[in-house]
């Protein structure tokens, strides 16, 4: 959706590497903000996104309107419980809008590969259902999270961020490879996470472990487990993740 990092141009660079050929959406998509959401407020900067995607060596950039993309009745993608859940809950219709995006790129674009980022894990697992359930002819692939020296996943949303925040915002990672990888019981390492990000200053959202797949919650650590954590801090709402097994999951 732009403000271009270097999570995204990781994707760029990957998928020149592999194919030859990178094409790019930029698209900051109306149908998967909530009506009180960051739509209007959202980072842009078209020219700085340009100039990065170009360097990257993006091959082809498509920039739409809105317009184009849901022009006269729009038909939309339901999900199912998958959208019910986390982040699903607590932005209700924001994965039927990432899938109906999705989807219409995909169409659009019929890419030999597409390419995501790991970071917004439980929309990895939305897309793994859609391009299973729909289909398509084309392969996807996932790469690992970028992040800031602290553990901070980069994300668009921090630039929101004041300095001081940046440095709190580690803390979120640093809970969740405590989930991830502890030796304490599961809710135990939960409930001890949730207290150190509320007495830092974060409103927690959830924190859990779940399978990676079918985000179902776990008690026990297992291959297919992720500890996944939303929080706020300030006013900006941060999310992230932490593989048990990075290699079982990029394995799939």
């Amino acid at each position: 959706m732009g403000a271009f990092h270097e999570g995204h141009l990781s994707l760029m660079r990957a998928a020149k590497a592999d194919c030859g050929f990178c094409a790019v959406s930029l698209f900051v998509n109306p149908t998967q903000f909530g009506p009180h959401e960051d739509y209007t407020k959202y980072p842009r900067d078209e020219a700085n996104d340009i100039a990065l995607a170009e360097a990257a060596g993006c091959d082809l950039l498509f920039i739409p309107a809105a317009e184009e993309i849901y022009a006269g009745d729009q038909i939309s993608v339901s999900v199912g419980s998958l959208a019910d859940v986390y982040e699903g809950y607590v932005r209700p219709g924001h994965f039927n809008g990432v899938a109906t995006v999705v989807s219409k790129l995909i169409h659009i674009f019929e890419p030999k590969v597409a390419y995501f980022g790991q970071k917004d894990l439980q929309q990895c697992a939305v897309i793994r259902a859609l391009f299973k359930e729909q289909f398509f002819n084309s392969t996807l692939r996932i790469l690992p999270t970028m992040r800031e020296p602290n553990g901070l996943a980069l994300s668009s949303r921090n630039r929101y961020l004041t300095p001081e925040q940046i440095q709190n915002a580690g803390l979120l990672n640093r809970v969740l490879r405590r989930i991830a990888g502890s030796d304490d019981a599961v809710e135990t390492a939960i409930k001890s996470g949730i207290q150190a990000l509320q007495s830092t200053g974060w409103q927690v959202d959830y924190l859990d472990l779940v399978d990676f797949d079918t985000f179902e919650p776990l008690i026990h650590r297992t291959e297919r487990g992720a500890a996944i954590g939303a929080a706020r801090l300030g006013n900006t709402r941060l999310i992230d993740n932490v593989l048990i097994c990075d290699d079982f999951f990029f394995a799939k």
